[in-house]
């Protein structure tokens, strides 16, 4: 969900929004889905507190960088094809006018 929230602010199809985008809609989901399982008492049991808060946060590190490696990976796929079509669909009506 966060990377559809997220998307809506992608106005310009511009590589550093894209790439801007990639980045924060892992980080966002991160801090959330990780908060929900620290309230919730889900996964390993935290102190209701700072620490145990930040502990969470520490123990979820490892998926933070999967997500991240593959945000960014699949946007630049998905963004890259999809500016390839366009432009050579424009060249193709260019080209029958």
């Amino acid at each position: 969900m966060s990377t559809t929230v997220i998307g809506f602010f992608i106005h310009e199809r511009k590589a550093g929004q894209i790439l801007a985008g990639a980045i924060a809609a892992p980080v966002v989901y991160f801090l959330l889905s990780n908060f929900q399982v620290w309230i919730g008492g889900g996964g390993l049991v935290r102190a209701k507190n700072l620490a145990g808060l930040m502990q969470t946060y520490v123990d979820g590190l490892p998926f933070l960088k999967t997500s991240m490696v593959g945000t960014i990976l699949f946007s630049g796929i998905f963004f890259g094809v999809q500016s390839v079509v366009t432009a050579s669909a424009a060249a193709k009506s260019k080209a029958t006018v």
